[in-house]
């Protein structure tokens, strides 16, 4: 390779863009509120072998995403305070079991043993309303992305075999990205109409923690505005978040920002799979060229840049 045979320094920094899977908690339709139950997405957390997805999917190069920015942002926080979901598929089946959802049965698929009824924030004034899983409902959930995407079809098709392991049926669903992303109620994902959407956020230099307001869930009533696809509502969080965003000073920005981050990772609408990783490479004599998981472009220290003097 250009590598070994000296012509080349390779770079490989996990990127501002991460791969997750949104849950529905609030969807418009008349499916099984199954995202509603937090039990359930945490137990699908669980049982996501996120650490094989990064080891095979993208080479070991980068990490598993325990939250909506890189470990190495400025407003990461501090070690211990994000709630983590290591691969755990004993803990997930017990989860399971516990929230009410029995079996597997003859193909393998867990069903609700009773009603199930499952809470969820709807306003920013804290007024919830009860989703009910009727007793019989198999956990059965349909998954969609963007078809064409290799990498996506690798990560969901070993997410689909991590939740029959479990006793969860996934089937998958492949569309077009204008299909997917559309902004209007026919968008499975803005019209809040899907079980589970695989696709990607960019992070940046500010924490994208406005993704997840309240007044962000899209709706007939905002003209389908925003980008909170699953309908996850948490005064808290936004009252953290909000003010931080507000806050012209870092330092004093910081711990808002952990704790919004805090409140999310414990409360786990969206699941984080990995950054993924960007493969960059330099001349041997390229000097200062240090890639930068926070910014989008390796170019940003540009005005730095040299070559080293020849031997």
């Amino acid at each position: 390779s250009a590598s070994e045979a000296g012509e080349a320094t390779p770079y490989y920094v996990p990127g501002t863009v991460w791969e997750h899977i949104d849950f529905y908690l609030q969807p418009l339709d008349e499916r099984p509120a199954f995202g509603a139950c937090k039990d359930v997405r945490l137990a699908i957390a669980y049982g996501t072998d996120r650490a094989t997805m990064v080891d095979e999917i993208q080479r070991g190069k980068t990490t598993v995403a325990d939250t909506i920015m890189p470990p190495e942002h400025w407003a990461y926080p501090p070690e211990g305070m994000l709630t983590t979901y290591p691969d755990d598929s004993e803990k997930a089946i017990e989860m399971l079991a516990a929230a009410g959802f029995t079996g597997p049965d003859g193909d393998g698929t867990r069903t609700a043993a009773q009603d199930i009824t499952c809470s969820v924030v709807t306003g920013v004034d804290g007024a919830t309303t009860d989703k009910i899983i009727k007793a019989g409902t198999p956990l059965e959930l349909k998954l969609n992305t963007t078809k064409g995407n290799v990498m996506r079809e690798e990560t969901t098709l070993l997410f689909q075999q991590n939740m029959t392991d479990i006793g969860v049926k996934v089937s998958l669903e492949y569309l077009p990205a204008d299909t997917l992303f559309a902004k209007n109620e026919e968008g499975p994902l803005t019209g809040r109409r899907y079980d589970l959407g695989e696709f990607a956020w960019v992070s940046g230099v500010s924490p994208s923690v406005g993704l997840y307001w309240c007044d962000q869930i899209p709706s007939p009533e905002n003209n389908w505005a925003g980008q909170n696809n699953p309908g996850y509502c948490n005064p808290n969080y936004d009252k953290v978040s909000k003010t931080a965003d507000n806050t012209l000073e870092r330092d004093e920005a910081l711990p808002m920002y952990h704790e919004a981050q805090k409140i999310f990772s414990d409360e786990l609408p969206v699941l984080p799979l990995f950054a993924r990783v960007k493969v960059m490479a330099t001349k041997p004599e390229v000097m200062n060229f240090m890639p930068n998981a926070t910014v989008s472009s390796e170019t940003w220290n540009i005005e730095t840049w040299g070559f080293a003097a020849a031997p």
